[in-house]
């Protein structure tokens, strides 16, 4: 499925009406939509709340909540999230209980790779791998492990995965320690 195809959109996304078309491939407009969307998060200093702000007047790091990614789970808003937010907003390394929480999204994700859910697996991968998503130590190696042993019904892609994940991080290990 989603080595294929690009990713799409299903017909309930919350910031447009329903009438788009649901064979057109919306990848740019979401990305302009997520990424005005965090953008406003980030300006808009009128919130109820100061934890829905994307900013802080002090010398607080803010990170986007991992229950955005559960939440809007179509792959090419999970994306456009992920290519629109800042790297510090994706950095849960410093919060292992949120670290830990961003990790069974992404289990999920991993696990689903040949469905739907998972339509966005290689985009995490590769955030992962460049570091501009940040997880714990331990929350990578957990990943790793768990990517080890998915069954591989979708050859090509696993194997993608596989790379992104474990292949190139042993590689990076190996040249690191030249």
């Amino acid at each position: 499925m989603q080595n294929e195809e690009n990713l799409k959109l299903r017909k309930d996304f919350a910031f447009w009406k329903a009438e788009y078309d649901l064979g057109t491939d919306h990848s740019v407009a979401v990305l302009l939509t997520a990424a005005l969307i965090l953008q406003h998060a980030r300006e808009f200093n009128k919130f109820k709340d100061d934890d829905d702000r994307l900013a802080s007047d002090t010398f607080q790091q803010v990170i986007l909540d991992p229950e955005n990614f559960a939440r809007y789970n179509d792959g090419v808003i999970q994306a456009a999230l992920l290519r629109a937010a800042h790297p510090t907003e994706l950095d849960y390394s410093s919060h292992e209980g949120v670290s830990r929480r961003m990790t069974d999204i992404l289990s999920g994700i991993f696990r689903m790779n040949s469905r739907q859910q998972g339509e966005a697996a290689l985009e995490f991968a590769f955030a992962l791998r460049t570091e501009r998503l940040r997880l714990t130590s331990s929350d990578v190696s957990r990943l790793e492990n768990e990517i080890r042993n998915l069954p591989n019904k979708n050859g090509q892609y696993i194997k993608l995965l596989s790379d992104l994940m474990i292949n190139s991080s042993e590689a990076w290990r190996d040249e690191a320690s030249i």
